[in-house]
C-alpha cells in the first residue's frame, strides 16, 4: 500500500512555482522557488521519520523511466542526480545492438510517493532544460556540428549538477529543522540508514556495476551550472512536461 503525496501540498509546489514564473523580479521569484524546493525536501525527510518510527504503509517499488530523445547519458545523469538528492536510488538500463543504443531506461527506487516526485522534477527539468540552453546558444552561434554535440553534453552535465546541489542544500535545511527521533537516533543517521536500505534492496536481484568514467570537451559546463541555477524546481503543469522530455534535441 502506498501513501501519495498530499494533493494539498501538491497544489502549494504548483502555486509557488507559478509565482515564481510569472514575476518579472528576480529576488522574488528566487523567493518563491526557495520555498518551494524546501517543501519537497521537508516532505522527503518527513516522511523518513514516519517509516523510521514505523508509521507509514509504503512499500519500496521500482519505477521505470524510459529515456526518450537525444543524449540519453545527459538524461540518465540528470536522472540519477536527482534521485540521489532526494534519498532515494537508481540505476540506468540500455538495450544495446552493435554500436547502436535502442532504449534507455533508469530505474529508480525508493518509496512510490517519493519516485513520483523524482519523476516529477525530472520531467519538469528537461523541459527548462530545453529552454534554458535555446538562451545560452544565443552566444555561442558559431558552434556547429560536433561541437555543438558536445556544447550541449556538457552543458546538460553542468545543469544536472547544479540541480544537485540545489537540492542538497535544501534537504540539509530541511534535516537541521527536523528534531531527532523519539529512540534518540539522529535525523542524519535516520536518512543514512534509509538510503542504505533502499540501495541494498534494489541491488539484491540485480548485478549493478559502476558508470565508466567519461572524458568530455564542450565548454558548456559553466552555461548549464549557470542555468541550473536560474530555473524552478519543480513544474507547474507536469503534462506539459512529460509531452517536452525529448526535447532536447542536436
Amino acid at each position: 500500500m502506498s501513501n501519495p503525496i498530499p494533493e494539498s501540498k501538491l497544489e502549494r509546489i504548483r502555486a509557488l512555482l507559478a509565482k515564481a514564473e510569472a514575476t518579472e523580479y528576480e529576488g522574488e521569484a528566487e523567493s518563491f522557488r526557495n520555498a518551494a524546493m524546501s517543501l519537497m525536501a521537508k516532505y522527503g525527510v518527513e516522511q523518513a521519520m514516519l517509516q523510521h518510527h514505523g508509521a507509514t504503509t509504503e512499500s519500496l517499488e521500482k519505477r521505470v523511466i524510459e529515456i526518450s530523445g537525444e543524449y540519453p547519458k545527459e538524461k540518465a545523469y540528470l536522472l540519477g542526480r536527482i534521485s540521489k538528492a532526494l534519498g532515494l536510488y537508481s540505476y540506468a538500463s540500455t538495450l544495446v545492438r552493435g554500436r547502436q543504443t535502442l532504449r534507455t531506461e533508469v530505474i529508480v527506487c525508493g518509496f512510490p510517493s517519493e519516485t513520483e516526485q523524482v519523476e516529477l522534477l525530472y520531467t519538469s527539468m528537461l523541459l527548462q532544460a530545453a529552454r534554458e540552453m535555446k538562451k545560452d546558444l544565443s552566444d555561442v552561434w558559431r558552434v556547429r556540428g560536433n561541437q555543438l554535440k558536445a556544447f550541449k553534453r556538457t552543458w546538460l552535465l553542468g545543469f544536472a549538477n547544479k540541480i544537485y546541489e540545489r537540492l542538497e542544500e535544501q534537504r540539509a535545511k530541511a534535516v537541521a529543522e527536523t528534531p531527532t527521533a523519539s529512540d534518540g537516533t539522529s535525523t542524519t543517521l535516520v536518512l543514512v540508514d534509509r538510503q542504505a536500505m533502499i540501495k541494498q534492496w534494489a541491488s539484491k536481484d540485480v548485478e549493478i556495476s559502476r558508470p565508466k568514467k567519461r572524458v568530455l570537451s564542450g565548454g558548456g559546463w559553466a552555461y548549464g551550472d549557470e542555468a541550473g541555477e536560474r530555473v524552478d524546481i519543480g513544474t507547474e503543469d507536469n503534462r506539459l512536461a512529460r509531452r517536452s522530455a525529448g526535447a532536447i534535441t542536436s
